[in-house]
């Protein structure tokens, strides 16, 4: 495990990357990206790089055994829900919104980990921890008149929910599939095979243009999100939980939301009204209440 002092300067970075990622979806889709395409080829030129970088290493690209494969399996299936429901989500809802929602995500994540990597009782302070955060979540939600029932608001707020559900146990899995042995490479591969294939499959079905734009915006935001935020951020985040608990590593995910927040207002103009911040305050007060522990 790294020390405190190592670890702070890791955080900051992978916070400051983060933070563009959901900015540089939205700058890519404004600019001409069909969504299903860009996803498709993002992850493909992902998919590609670690694979490659698998055999030149010499490393498995699956598991020596079941259960490394079904936890391989796993992250791939829920990065494929997560991706995919994160991206028809931003083509018709604001990245601040989004960021809020998806601030509901740590809060899951800690459940999971009680659950899935240390078999720890739930405990009142997270039952208090989650009626908090839903009560920011409802707020958000009655105080904007976007999130009416058969509204694409409305059909974007179920959609963030899923990914942030798929999200958080697809990080556990990687976390366990880690603690099988399997390298982090090797799973950052293996986790975005699934996603080509459903990226690739929803382009076709829905008519997409499969085509570049032809705006150096669109091209540099594509460059962008396959290098920094994907073969760099991807391998980054595997790294990070690889060395430490993850239950620190989510700890830090409300300065990601915080820092999208900001970056969405700056670059892409996005207005955050005070109901959005309170909900938002909200969900981080029900977070940080489900983790203090008992004197």
């Amino acid at each position: 495990m790294l020390d405190r002092k190592q670890y702070l300067p890791h955080i900051i970075f992978w916070i400051i990357i983060a933070s563009t990622n959901l900015v540089a979806i939205k700058l890519a889709l404004e600019y001409g990206w069909a969504v299903y395409f860009l996803g498709f080829l993002r992850v493909l030129t992902i998919a590609v790089f670690y694979t490659g970088l698998v055999k030149y290493k010499g490393y498995k690209l699956w598991g020596a055994n079941s259960e490394q494969v079904k936890y391989s399996l796993c992250s791939s299936v829920l990065k494929s829900l997560a991706v995919v429901t994160s991206y028809s989500a931003l083509a018709i809802m604001d990245v601040s919104q989004v960021a809020i929602i998806s601030g509901f995500g740590p809060m899951l994540a800690l459940i999971f980990i009680h659950f899935l990597l240390e078999h720890e009782k739930v405990l009142t302070r997270h039952i208090a921890g989650l009626i908090i955060g839903f009560f920011g979540m409802s707020i958000l939600i009655l105080g904007n008149n976007d999130f009416q029932i058969s509204s694409p608001s409305f059909i974007g707020l179920i959609l963030v929910l899923i990914s942030t559900l798929a999200s958080s146990l697809m990080f556990i899995f990687q976390k366990k599939a880690l603690n099988a042995g399997i390298n982090p490479i090797s799973i950052t591969a293996t986790i975005n095979f699934f996603p080509i294939i459903v990226f690739l499959i929803l382009s076709m079905c829905t008519g997409e243009a499969m085509v570049v734009p032809d705006n150096n915006i669109a091209i540099f935001s594509f460059l962008y999100l396959a290098s920094v935020c994907g073969i760099g951020l991807f391998f980054y985040v595997r790294w990070l939980i690889s060395k430490v608990d993850y239950s620190y590593f989510n700890s830090f995910l409300y300065i990601v939301k915080s820092c999208t927040i900001i970056l969405a207002t700056i670059v892409l103009d996005e207005k955050v009204t005070l109901i959005s911040i309170l909900a938002f305050v909200l969900i981080v007060i029900g977070n940080r209440v489900a983790k203090v522990k008992a004197k």
